[in-house]
């Protein structure tokens, strides 16, 4: 059995001996603290000895040492408790990380494989860095250009329509904003009257924070406003004595540039796998997935079928596919189903224009012209013309 343990009902003493080994583990301790946005599920509500930790909008977390009954029943709770939920606060994807040195680390990992392979779980590494005080205190300073400004988030500021993803990044990680403001803090981007990005505490404790840092549209990214308002965002847990986390997926090689350009230092790989809550959407991903991180198209096209058995696919299913076969450097199936996502009214110019995965699409004739011809239609659309 698996119980949901509320949190006002959440006792430390009786569940120390699941979060015990990581006492300088922001995201676990927050939401176990009740100012994090996270549940927790237990094998038994009185003397729990195992555990699911939900981070909601982040990672889930298994805990402690198994339970044959815990194990048995995961499958079917992540489909009709966690599934649902998930969706409904549009958080597709479950996400799970085994925990550095943790002792049950390796059973969980067997139990993820063996139990929840119905799910087809994606391995994949997310890349934790350590903070380098030293380091960041002999960085070179830098100056800020003018029209930009980095300020401390206030109360006011979570209150007021220019901060709307501000106050919708915070409340993703935090019960209120009150708690935010008295338990963690953050520092704001703008360019002239815009707020570009911001670096703020997604997950926190007295001692440790876990950063958030985010640049909002990705025609801003390579300016370095990401680098001002981190650098603002460590001078403060300098200062108050706290120790930042970073950590993010081995993919996001801008965030993990960024992370070592500011102090963070010895990137260290953690085991971690995903897959969504919905099928079909699941089939393609994985279909993704394989091109990415394998080449396997064969593998890749059954995946493929197996989508399209349960209905027609989407403009982003066909645009994450012309990702995939792009980084498995096959342009023509990269090229086919870039064209059908536009087909379907697929419109995100941010993607097309930045996103990495398109490097080989982008490197053909036929592929460039077709991604050029997109912008231009797309900015004679906004322009009314």
């Amino acid at each position: 059995m698996i119980y949901p343990i509320e949190r006002d009902d959440v006792n430390f003493e009786k569940m120390k001996d699941l979060y015990q080994s990581y006492p300088r583990h922001p995201v676990i301790q927050g939401i176990l603290a009740g100012h994090n946005n996270g549940r927790l599920f237990v094998d038994h509500p009185k003397n729990p000895t195992c555990a699911l930790l939900w981070a909601e909008q982040e990672i889930f977390y298994l805990l402690g040492e198994p339970k044959e009954s815990f194990v048995a029943a995961l499958p079917t709770f992540i489909k009709e408790v966690i599934a649902p939920e998930a969706i409904r606060i549009d958080d597709p994807f479950f996400q799970v990380e085994l925990l550095p040195g943790g002792r049950h680390s390796l059973q969980w990992q067997s139990i993820i494989e063996d139990q929840l392979q119905a799910f087809i779980p994606k391995p994949y590494d997310r890349v934790m860095l350590t903070f380098s005080p030293e380091q960041f205190r002999h960085l070179s300073s830098i100056p800020i250009p003018n029209g930009i400004r980095v300020e401390r988030i206030t109360t006011e500021m979570l209150t007021t329509a220019p901060y709307q993803q501000v106050r919708e990044r915070v409340t993703d990680f935090w019960v209120t904003s009150e708690a935010f403001i008295e338990k963690g803090f953050g520092y704001v981007v703008c360019l002239e009257d815009e707020v570009v990005g911001c670096c703020l505490t997604a997950f926190a404790t007295e001692t440790d924070v876990e950063v958030g840092v985010e640049t909002y549209h990705r025609a801003h990214r390579g300016k370095g406003y990401g680098e001002l308002v981190t650098r603002a965002f460590l001078e403060t847990c300098l200062e108050e004595g706290r120790i930042p986390h970073w950590k993010t997926e081995d993919f996001r090689l801008p965030s993990i540039k960024l992370a070592q350009k500011v102090g963070f230092i010895h990137p260290q790989r953690v085991q971690a796998y995903v897959f969504l809550y919905n099928e079909r959407d699941n089939f393609v991903f994985t279909a993704y997935h394989r091109l990415r991180y394998t080449g396997d198209d064969v593998k890749a096209e059954h995946y493929i079928d197996e989508a399209m058995r349960l209905g027609k696919l989407k403009g982003w299913h066909h645009f994450l596919l012309a990702c995939g076969y792009s980084l498995a450097k096959k342009t023509e199936k990269s090229y086919s189903h870039m064209v059908r996502a536009l087909d379907l009214g697929w419109r995100n110019l941010s993607d097309i224009r930045y996103d990495l995965d398109l490097i080989h699409l982008r490197h053909t004739k036929r592929g460039q012209m077709l991604l050029e011809a997109f912008e231009r239609d797309l900015g004679n659309e906004r322009e009314g013309t």
